[in-house]
């Protein structure tokens, strides 16, 4: 029921959809300190094409420069669930006007959530839950609260390797997911914000994982909904 849910919700936005040329990137680094405990943080970089430009040139203009801490906390060995917080995300983004002209967005956020890992015949799934609290439009008089929940259900799946020794092995993967987003202005009740669907290849070699594909994304900017292809780079270093 809920993925119906969620390919009728997809149907009917494509009617009215907007697609606009993105790309995204994030690099990770994450450090074991303890059995239970893992800190790490990332930086990202997105850009954007001028939708108002007539030559409208693929990622030409800036579009977000992010950085953001996390900490993650082991609960069950067993069952591989993970305690997530999030005490620090800043986004600088910026956006342009129906006129053309560019303004900019500060935003900062934390998160809670819970993340579960398993693995079934060589497939690696995760799922993962965050809240999100939000503070829009900082340094502004306009600033505003929101409050966001997400869910993302992600498969890693074992394509081939490429190996010359033992002690060197390199990974191919396909990387598939999808994550639904609710948001709760002040205003309002809870509501569909977006939805992002990624596949990707990854390739990992034991403490590396580099990621590139492409994303799709629905995305509510009042008062319509758009559509957003976002080509998708993303390097993961896990450190123990």
């Amino acid at each position: 029921m809920f993925i119906f849910v969620i390919i009728l919700f997809l149907f009917c936005i494509n009617l009215y959809g907007q697609a606009r040329q993105e790309f995204w990137s994030k690099i990770t680094v994450n450090q074991k300190i303890s059995k239970c405990w893992t800190i790490g943080g990332d930086v990202q970089y997105r850009s954007q094409a001028n939708p108002n430009s007539q030559i409208r040139q693929p990622f030409a203009e800036d579009l977000l420069y992010g950085i953001r801490l996390t900490t993650f906390y082991q609960v069950s060995e067993q069952y591989k669930v993970y305690f997530v917080f999030s005490p620090f995300l800043y986004f600088r983004s910026s956006e342009f006007t129906t006129s053309g002209s560019r303004k900019e967005i500060h935003e900062y956020r934390f998160t809670l959530g819970i993340l579960q890992k398993t693995e079934i015949k060589g497939i690696k799934i995760s799922n993962r839950g965050l809240y999100e609290m939000r503070f829009l439009h900082l340094f502004s008089p306009y600033t505003t609260q929101q409050h966001r929940v997400r869910w993302q259900l992600q498969a890693i799946v074992p394509l081939f390797s490429i190996s010359s020794d033992r002690n060197k092995e390199w990974r191919v993967n396909y990387m598939v997911f999808n994550e639904i987003f609710a948001a709760k202005p002040i205003e309002s009740t809870f509501q569909i914000d977006q939805n992002r669907f990624c596949n990707a290849l990854q390739l990992s070699y034991k403490f590396i994982e580099l990621n590139t594909g492409l994303q799709k994304t629905i995305q509510k900017v009042k008062p319509i909904y758009q559509w957003r292809n976002q080509w998708y780079f993303s390097a993961l270093f896990s450190l123990n």
